[in-house]
Order: structure tokens, then C-alpha cells, then sequence
């Protein structure tokens, strides 16, 4: 697994030669996907986001605005990210701040908690996602994109074929069958989060700057959905967890 250290080295210029710092074709579409998803469970009168890894968090920001377009009437954008630099001003109804680490943000809980394309780089993924959905506040929502890679690399193998999982950028893959078990196995006794959503993920890329991806990528997310399927080569996966009522301690250990 890749040291701390060299993580750390990593992502922080993991944006450098990118005017978009977001890991995603057009982020306002991606901002729209998320509202549709979580938007009948964020109704409160101010709504608080936690978003890890989200680069210079665009893509909050984003689901930001969309929410104030609604009832919604301010928003606090937390931001935990390697990549250094200022705090944004958005704008007097959206509050911004950013840290570097999970164990800076504190107690604070969030409403809605943001891990878009990232636990796959860490190598202690299991730790970092109990951290995160501890930060979720009793009714609030965890969602989670990651990739689903592994059928695709096994038919680049039978092929004799080369397949690049970026390591040590991806250390993890992380599909239906993990996100469909991990909850029981996080939480053995009680059982304070459900599985709301777990489905192929959005597609990433957009038919103007990568047109045959995309094109491959929407077929193979569409096959998944045909009656009786048991496909699994989508390439992502995407899922929604929400916080029950019942709160207990969690253990990182």
C-alpha cells in the first residue's frame, strides 16, 4: 500500500494541469444527479455538506446553489481535501471552510456527506468510512461513488490484454457486492444506517470530449437494468446511505 507520505505528495498536485478541479465531465451535471437523489431528504431550513476529496469543492458548491434555489436558505460547505489553498467566498448564504484531514473537522455533523470517486485511493478505507458516516446527523444522507473494475480487468486478462487500474492512485475497488455487504459487517449489533440506493454509477465522462467511452460506458450501465441480468461490468458504482435515528459510539479501531 502507498505510505502516507506519498499520498499526501500525490493529491495535492493531483489538480495541477486541470482548470476543473473536480473529477468529473461537466460538474454541473453531476450537481443536478445529486440533488435528484437526495434532494427529498434535504428539506431543512439550512443544510450542512461535508465533501471529501472534492478537489477545490466545485461540485458542492454547485449542490449548493441548487439548493438555495429551493427552501433551502443557507448552506455550510466543509471541504477535506490534500489539495492546499484559500477558503472561496461564495456568497452570504453559503459558508465554506476546508481542512485537510477528517480529524480536523471535530464533532461538527452534516446533513449530507460527499465521498465522490475517492476511498478508493485510500489504503485504510475501512477507518476513513466509518469516520465519515459518523459524521452523518440522525435523517442525513452518506453517498458514495466508486469504481467497479474488477469484471473489466478479468476480460482484459483472458484477452492477454493490459489493464491500467491507476495503483497506486486506486488501491481498492469497490462494487455492488461490497457496498450491499458492508453495512452488517461495519455494524454487527445495531444497525443506525440503511442502504437507500446502490446502483451503476453515473457516467463520468460526456459524449463531446469522450465520446466512444461514453458511449461504452452508458451501454454497459444500461445492461445491468435488463430483467433477470446478472451483468457486472459497469465500471461504477454509486450508493446512498441514510442515518437512522439510532445513534451509537462508533469504533475506528
Amino acid at each position: 500500500m502507498p505510505t502516507e507520505s506519498l499520498l499526501i505528495g500525490y493529491y495535492s498536485d493531483y489538480y495541477r494541469n486541470s482548470s476543473v478541479k473536480v473529477a468529473f465531465d461537466q460538474p454541473e451535471r453531476f450537481a443536478n444527479h445529486l440533488l435528484s437523489l437526495a434532494g427529498e431528504y434535504l428539506q431543512r431550513d439550512s443544510i450542512a455538506v461535508l465533501d471529501f476529496g472534492g478537489g477545490d469543492g466545485g461540485i458542492a458548491h454547485l449542490l449548493a446553489r441548487l439548493l438555495l434555489k429551493r427552501k433551502t436558505s443557507h448552506v455550510r460547505v466543509t471541504l477535506v481535501d490534500y489539495r492546499h489553498g484559500t477558503s472561496p467566498q461564495y456568497s452570504s448564504q453559503i459558508a465554506f471552510e476546508r481542512f485537510d484531514t477528517l480529524s480536523e473537522v471535530g464533532e461538527k455533523e452534516f446533513d449530507l456527506v460527499l465521498a465522490s470517486a475517492v476511498l478508493e485511493h485510500i489504503p485504510d478505507a475501512r477507518r476513513e468510512l466509518l469516520r465519515l458516516l459518523s459524521f452523518v446527523r440522525s435523517g442525513g444522507l452518506f453517498y458514495a461513488r466508486t469504481p467497479a473494475s474488477v469484471p473489466i480487468g478479468r476480460i482484459f486478462r483472458r484477452l492477454g490484454l493490459s489493464y491500467d487500474f491507476t495503483y497506486p492512485a486506486h488501491v481498492h475497488d469497490l462494487g455492488q457486492i461490497f457496498w450491499e455487504r458492508i453495512l452488517p459487517c461495519l455494524y454487527d449489533v445495531d444497525k443506525p444506517y440503511e442502504l437507500v440506493l446502490s446502483r451503476p454509477s453515473i457516467v463520468e465522462t460526456v459524449f463531446r470530449r469522450r465520446p466512444f467511452r461514453t458511449l461504452a460506458a452508458h451501454l454497459c450501465k444500461a445492461l445491468c437494468y435488463v430483467p433477470g441480468s446478472h451483468w457486472s461490468i459497469v465500471g461504477g458504482w454509486e450508493v446512498l446511505i441514510r442515518r437512522t435515528a439510532l445513534r451509537r459510539q462508533v469504533t475506528l479501531d
